[in-house]
């Protein structure tokens, strides 16, 4: 009997500790999704306003036929090209995240040992 007390403190402890982890990593996860969609905000105002400048540009290629004002939007659409870098470093750190892969790992390590199989 003191066997079967032994395994169930230790199997409640497996999940409480289990628990605690999935809790931790649902934090990051929603945190990672937050930050994703502010990126992709970001992404979408700047690519738009890149658009705009671009048309502005031709626009004013093409009615004025002087390059100085079209050369001045034309250095604005670069600028914002150059910004999306910034986006798109937040959306590669952070989508690797979203897999729960720390957890993946706790469970299926668990499950292996359980199994009698040799940790990865």
């Amino acid at each position: 009997m003191a066997v079967v007390g032994t395994l169930t403190t230790a199997l409640r402890s497996a999940v409480v500790d289990i628990g605690r982890l999935l809790r931790l990593e649902s934090r990051l996860v929603i945190r990672s999704m937050l930050m994703i969609l502010v990126a992709l905000l970001w992404f979408g105002v700047l690519l738009a306003t890149a658009w705009v400048g671009g048309m502005v540009a031709l626009a004013l290629l093409f009615v004025q036929l002087g390059l100085m004002p079209a050369a001045a939007v034309g250095v604005v659409v670069l600028l914002n090209l150059a910004l999306l870098f910034f986006p798109r470093r937040i959306l590669r750190r952070s989508a690797p995240r979203l897999g729960f892969p720390v957890t993946r790992a706790t469970i299926a390590a668990a499950l292996n040992h359980l199994r009698g199989r040799p940790a990865m």
